[in-house]
C-alpha cells in the first residue's frame, strides 16, 4: 500500500515538528552552530559554569530530538526516499558531535570533590538536573 492510500487521519503529522525539509535544515544549521562546550571545560566546578552548561546542554540535546525524530518518521514514510536518509545521517552526525563536544564532562565532574557534587545535588537551582547528578 502507498502511504497517498492511506487515511489522513492515520498519517504522522510531520508538519507539527517542521513544516518542511527547508525549515528542518534552517534549525540543524543554527543548531550546528552553537554545539561547542568548549568554554565550560575545567568549570564545571563552579556552580554558575556548571549550571549554564546543564541548560544549553538540555536545550541542545531538545532540538537535536525533535530534528532526529523528525528525520526518522519522514524515513519511515518512505524508505526508498533518498532524501530522507540524508536528514536522518545529518541529525546522527549531530548527535555525534554533541556527545564529542561534551565527552569532557563525566571525568570533570568525577574529579571534583564529592561534597562539591553533594553541595550540586542539594541546590534547588539544580533540581531540573539532579537525575544527571
Amino acid at each position: 500500500m502507498e502511504r497517498s492510500e492511506v487515511e489522513t487521519r492515520l498519517k504522522w503529522k510531520i508538519e507539527d515538528l517542521f513544516t518542511d525539509e527547508t525549515a528542518w535544515q534552517k534549525e540543524y544549521d543554527e543548531l550546528d552552530k552553537i554545539i561547542d562546550f568548549s568554554k565550560f571545560v575545567g568549570k564545571l566546578g563552579d556552580k554558575k559554569s556548571f549550571l549554564e552548561f546543564n541548560k544549553i546542554s538540555d536545550e541542545v540535546e531538545k532540538r537535536l530530538d525533535k530534528l532526529y525524530v523528525y528525520a526518522m518518521m519522514l524515513v519511515d514514510t518512505d524508505t526508498r526516499s533518498s532524501s530522507s536518509g540524508k536528514l536522518l545521517s545529518l541529525a546522527q552526525k549531530l548527535a555525534v558531535k554533541l556527545s564529542e563536544n561534551t565527552a569532557f564532562a563525566v571525568p570533570e565532574l568525577l574529579s571534583l570533590d564529592e561534597s562539591v557534587l553533594k553541595g550540586y545535588i542539594a541546590d534547588k537551582d539544580f533540581k531540573d538536573y539532579d537525575y544527571s547528578l
